[in-house]
């Protein structure tokens, strides 16, 4: 008799609506999909009470106990033991950490372009790379070209947008343990059950329709979700995100906030003042220039008033004219900066010497500028579809609508009027450095690792 194991519950449905082509019985096309839909929720149960191998998704790779074998030998016939580096100072209490002798080796990938452009994801990823390998893991990011994804331990794939849904599965195939950072939209929570099945059945009838030639972001985004071994979310909101709309499984998701780089709590205004003269107070929106940014609806919203808008970042390359659309708004006092380098001084001073910092997105998974702006002692004022598990306090952390232009007025004035107290807004993030971050990522690097050597264990007993 032989056994066929699929990476993910998803398969069976897909398997199931593929075969479904070639039905012409409605009756039976209906109950052999009851009967799909029945396999598929045995599968959840069985994964919750006895784990992943045995519903039918491996916890690793088949080849993985044998090169890690392969790995050891090579090491322990080339280092002596008291040259072999400390792998991490465990704070997770696991019972069967790694030994010292066997440091992961970690890669991380994402879409293609990630580093042409300069944002929040760009930052998280060095910053994490950086953080982990202080703690002693081997970090890299993978060169897909010149790279085997056999040769490390863990994939670490940040987003899940771009078909990136192909890195998860190569990643999987290659024997590695993988986990995923979805970097979700908090506005898509989807509360109503009726407008969350309405976008599940489009979904099944665009693939029905293009015979499983045209597949959804939607569908991409769930499928890489599911076959990650493990999901880190930026905060409670994109855990549910995950969870409610995507239908991942709240048990393998983890919350680990972005951190804030300490030279933002060393900010002053020095270095800004002596590179600009503006007049009268300002706020500071930093960030690419584009609708998505929604800088537009912050410079309306300022008109008549003595604010002057200061903006800083690119201009997204597929909308040119965003930044001309914000400097022309006729009664608006707007100053481009241009494209700030994250090191530089002068980006920390414009943080600490503003009165306020805006950010009105449309929507953020983590918006860094909020965590960096209250480090820099300034209050910060951001999109309500925002994925930031701090709430607003109505001192140093505001919310407002992003295409309210009246109550984001508002709100910047009362903020700027209240002049608070720069250590308030310190000591709201005072805890979340890019060190806490790595070693949580570490935890969950080394729990993923310990899973799969536990689990191989038991199929090589078996």
């Amino acid at each position: 008799m032989k056994t066929v194991l699929t990476d993910h519950d998803t398969d069976v449905v897909e398997i199931r609506e593929k075969n479904s082509l070639r039905r012409s019985n409605p009756i039976s096309s209906w109950m052999k999909g009851q009967f799909g839909l029945y396999v598929t929720s045995c599968t959840h149960i069985l994964r919750t009470v006895y784990g992943n191998t045995i519903a039918g998704r491996s916890a690793n790779h088949p080849n993985l106990t044998a090169r890690r074998n392969k790995k050891a030998t090579q090491e322990q016939g080339s280092v002596s033991p008291a040259d072999k580096p400390g792998l991490y100072d465990n704070s997770s209490g696991l019972a069967n950490p790694l030994p010292p002798s066997l440091p992961l080796k970690v890669g991380f990938l994402s879409y293609p372009m990630l580093f042409q452009n300069k944002g929040g994801l760009q930052v998280q990823v060095r910053e994490t790379q950086a953080s982990l390998r202080r703690l002693g893991f081997n970090v890299r990011l993978i060169d897909t070209t010149q790279d085997d994804l056999a040769d490390f331990d863990i994939v670490h794939i940040f987003s899940v947008l771009h078909g990136n849904v192909k890195l998860v599965e190569q990643a999987r195939a290659k024997g590695c343990q993988v986990v995923v950072s979805g970097l979700l939209n908090p506005a898509l929570v989807v509360k109503e059950p009726l407008r969350l099945a309405t976008v599940r059945i489009l979904e099944a009838l665009i693939a029905r329709v293009s015979r499983y030639k045209v597949r959804t972001d939607f569908s991409s985004i769930r499928k890489a979700l599911a076959n990650a071994d493990h999901i880190i979310a930026l905060s409670n909101w994109e855990r549910r995100v995950a969870s409610q709309l995507f239908g991942a499984d709240a048990k393998r998701i983890s919350v680990v906030s972005n951190g804030v780089s300490e030279h933002f709590f060393k900010a002053d205004s020095v270095a800004f003042n002596a590179e600009y003269t503006i007049a009268g107070p300002f706020v500071f929106c930093p960030g690419i220039i584009s609708p998505w940014k929604n800088q537009i609806s912050l410079v309306k919203a300022l008109v008549g008033t003595d604010i002057t808008v200061v903006l800083a970042g690119p201009v997204h390359e597929q909308h040119p004219t965003a930044l001309d659309d914000c400097l022309g708004v006729p009664g608006a006092k707007v100053v481009y900066l241009g494209n700030l380098d994250r090191e530089s001084p002068v980006l920390s001073g414009a943080y600490a010497a503003a009165s306020a910092v805006v950010l009105p997105s449309t929507a953020e998974s983590g918006p860094l500028v909020a965590l960096e702006a209250l480090a820099a002692g300034t209050p910060a004022i951001i999109t309500c579809n925002n994925g930031l598990d701090m709430q607003p306090d109505g001192r140093c952390l505001h919310t407002v609508p992003p295409f309210d232009v009246q109550v984001i007025r508002k709100t910047v004035l009362a903020v700027v009027a209240a002049h608070i107290d720069p250590e308030i807004c310190r000591a709201a993030v005072e805890k979340m450095s890019w060190g806490q971050v790595a070693h949580q990522i570490g935890d969950i690097y080394l729990n993923c690792v310990s899973h799969a050597a536990r689990s191989n264990q038991l199929v090589a007993n078996a």
